[in-house]
């Protein structure tokens, strides 16, 4: 993850995006926006609930039809939370500009809708040169442009609100789990050198021994029946994503913080995370951790961007796991169309 996504004001993202409300000077601010969406689906559990994450039934990572490329961080959240709402199958989202050069058009349904309700925003992050004083740069060398980051809106509609495209698009992913996913999941344990050893009623990551604990699966099983395995792999996937943060890997500060927020910001982080592994999988167990809910709420409430520092710090163990457990990477192969061409951003029509 590079520099200026860590350091980005979100805020900046959307400009004046049309049909949504903003602050007091009637900017849109997509940090308290997407994080009010958070906030109310948290808000809806009970306090004692077996939360499952808003975004799992989303059921795969979200990928750009034209590209291939699948959204990881915070557009992988905001994807999965349109789709949720709108009940979409799909997994592949196009631009306008995109849907057009392949051939689709909005259908009838879709145009029905009020403008602004049409579309899902994203994010794009980007930097620019900017001209300012002379300067020494730490190699010596004088230097008058320094690189700024910023965030940009895009917008982007599902498959489902799509026809006329070629056919292969329509085609879902289907989450197969089963023994070969189950084994896929050991060998990706065992190839990222993730210290794991069975027993007791708990599971846990433990910094000091770099030690992840797991209760036997037969536990899992005995509390959830058939779907005791998913149930099992969803929480191991959770505690490999706090592993990564550990001593010699991403070495998150968090980790070692015995503080609520500090715990409550490494649960959001690993909660999110584990969603990301568990729809590269094709794992849909529920995750149970509703004593975090209330920490998230307050900490959400009084930051508007700690979602988005959980979705970059998500992204980066997602990114880091793959590498280290010798895993391909979630993309597909780009449209025909394509053709090596860069994705279109500007929103159109």
């Amino acid at each position: 993850m590079s520099t200026f996504q860590e350091h980005v004001n979100i805020r900046a993202a959307a400009g004046a995006a049309s049909g949504t409300a903003g602050g007091p000077t009637g900017r849109f601010d997509l940090a308290a926006e997407v994080t009010g969406r958070i906030i109310r689906e948290l808000e809806a559990l009970g306090p004692q609930a077996h939360w499952r994450c808003p975004w799992h039934k989303a059921g795969a990572l979200p990928v750009n039809g034209f590209t291939g490329k699948a959204y990881t961080g915070t557009n992988t959240l905001l994807f999965w939370l349109e789709a949720r709402r709108h009940g979409y199958a799909s997994h592949r989202w196009l631009t306008f500009a995109q849907m057009r050069q392949l051939g689709g058009r909005l259908s009838d349904e879709t145009l029905a809708r009020p403008k602004g309700r049409r579309d899902c925003l994203g994010i794009r992050y980007g930097t620019f040169e900017k001209k300012v004083p002379a300067w020494i740069d730490p190699d010596g060398h004088t230097r008058d442009t320094e690189t700024v980051p910023y965030a940009k809106a895009f917008w982007v509609f599902n498959l489902d609100q799509i026809i006329g495209l070629p056919d292969r698009l329509y085609t879902p992913r289907v989450a197969d789990y089963g023994c070969s996913t189950r084994q896929r999941i050991r060998d990706f344990v065992v190839t990222a050198g993730v210290n794991l050893r069975h027993g007791g009623d708990e599971a846990w990551y433990h910094p000091p021994s770099d030690q992840v604990a797991m209760p036997f699966l037969s536990r899992f099983v005995e509390r959830s029946g058939d779907a005791g395995p998913e149930h099992y792999d969803a929480t191991l996937l959770h505690e490999i994503v706090h592993w990564s943060g550990g001593p010699g890997r991403l070495e998150r500060p968090d980790l070692t913080d015995p503080g609520p927020d500090a715990v409550a910001r490494e649960e959001l982080c690993a909660e999110f995370g584990a969603a990301i592994l568990c729809a590269y999988f094709g794992v849909t167990g529920r995750l149970q951790h509703p004593e975090y809910i209330g920490h998230w709420l307050a900490r959400l409430r009084a930051d508007s961007r700690a979602l988005f520092a959980a979705t970059r710090q998500a992204r980066q163990a997602f990114g880091f796991l793959l590498e280290r457990g010798g895993l391909p990477s979630p993309d597909e192969p780009p449209a025909p169309e394509c053709a090596a061409a860069q994705p279109v951003w500007k929103r159109e029509g």
